[in-house]
């Protein structure tokens, strides 16, 4: 919550203490609140409602190197082009987290857009913007994302189409108690052909954004160290591959764990002390796909459960459902640890050379327990 977020966000607001104006922008679709502070916290200017294409020339009025921050809300990408296309030079973006900001706006009881862009100018002069601070991806990582994205979508209007196909062989095939056909057949026949045509094209969709991906992941060294460690296919390794961007920004692997929502649910005050599932913050797509990654490996490679998990409970484990899905999670945040390290050091991950480290480990283990 308060720790920096990245590495990077010391230099930028390092940069941003130097400025002489501070923009607080709340975006809109066609127009933006705006509130700019001086130096010294005076009030220069404030508007509910300015107009998004005269934005541009409000900014260059104000002469000497300025600081415009906003949230990461719909419109900043375009607001970063439109900044990048101008001939404005002496200005810094900087993009902050609505989940943490959103604390500050609403604290007076009253919210309104221009309190919102108040309060955000005030926080780049006085607040500390590392902890608040948002990653900006470039635009070559955030385009190959939505390919991934855009995929997920597909998928799941299939599912939809798939179950709407199923329901009408159901409920529109034969009675099961008088062994007659349900409704106009004709009308229900028309109904199913178009039902699967659209399966089809989704397919084809589908097939194409694959081949996309295999396409770009192709000369990737990234993705290729990525598809090294077991349970991570093409489709996760790319999609962690551009969700991350740059490896540096995380300090460690709990962070990067903490980050896509695996890590541990904790609440603590006093003597009590309780923890809980996983968090399930961050990015969904990602999380979902990483564990269904991870059932994988205890179908194809069930001595690796023991491995990557040596205090599993055998007996339970081939008993009970809920218990087998905890030790999957476990499995995903130890190959979130994998991803880290090798990303890190750019090297592939090897099974064997860990399965000696762990062996090693257990009789380093062994010795003190028997010597204790």
């Amino acid at each position: 919550m308060f720790k920096t977020n990245f590495p990077q966000a010391r230099e930028i607001c390092k940069e941003a203490r130097e400025s002489k104006y501070y923009f607080g922008l709340d975006l809109h679709l066609k127009t933006i609140a705006v509130t700019i502070l001086d130096k010294g916290g005076k009030k220069r200017y404030q508007k509910k409602r300015c107009l998004n294409r005269d934005f541009i020339e409000l900014i260059k009025r104000y002469k000497g190197k300025k600081t415009l921050i906003c949230e990461s809300s719909i419109g900043w990408k375009l607001l970063k082009d439109a900044l990048e296309r101008s001939e404005i030079r002496d200005y810094i973006l900087i993009v902050l987290d609505p989940r943490k900001t959103s604390a500050w706006t609403k604290s007076s009881g009253i919210k309104n857009d221009k309190i919102d862009s108040h309060v955000l100018a005030y926080m780049g002069l006085r607040g500390n913007l590392e902890s608040l601070l948002i990653y900006q991806l470039e635009d070559e990582y955030l385009e190959n994302y939505k390919l991934v994205v855009t995929r997920d979508k597909y998928i799941k209007q299939r599912v939809m189409v798939k179950n709407e196909l199923r329901s009408i062989e159901q409920n529109y095939d034969v009675n099961p108690y008088t062994g007659e056909e349900i409704g106009s057949k004709i009308k229900i026949e028309k109904i199913r052909n178009k039902l699967e045509n659209t399966i089809g094209h989704l397919d084809i969709k589908i097939k194409e954004i694959d081949k996309e991906i295999k396409e770009i992941s192709k000369d990737d060294e990234i993705v290729d160290i990525l598809l090294s460690i077991p349970g991570i296919g093409i489709l996760n390794a790319f999609s962690i591959r551009y969700k991350i961007g740059n490896i540096d920004r995380f300090g460690s692997h709990k962070k990067l764990a903490s980050y896509f929502g695996l890590g541990i649910r904790q609440y603590q005050s006093g003597d009590s002390d309780r923890r809980g599932n996983i968090t399930k913050t961050g990015d969904v797509m990602i999380r979902k796909n990483l564990i269904e990654g991870c059932r994988t490996i205890k179908i194809h490679h069930p001595e690796y459960v023991l491995l990557y998990c040596p205090n599993v409970d055998t007996i339970r484990y081939s008993k009970s459902s809920s218990y087998r899905n905890k030790i999957t999670v476990n499995i995903a945040r130890k190959t979130i640890k994998f991803i880290y390290r090798c990303w890190k050091s750019k090297i592939r991950f090897d099974i064997n050379k860990y399965t000696l480290m762990r062996k090693e480990m257990n009789l380093i283990k062994n010795i003190e327990y028997a010597n204790n």
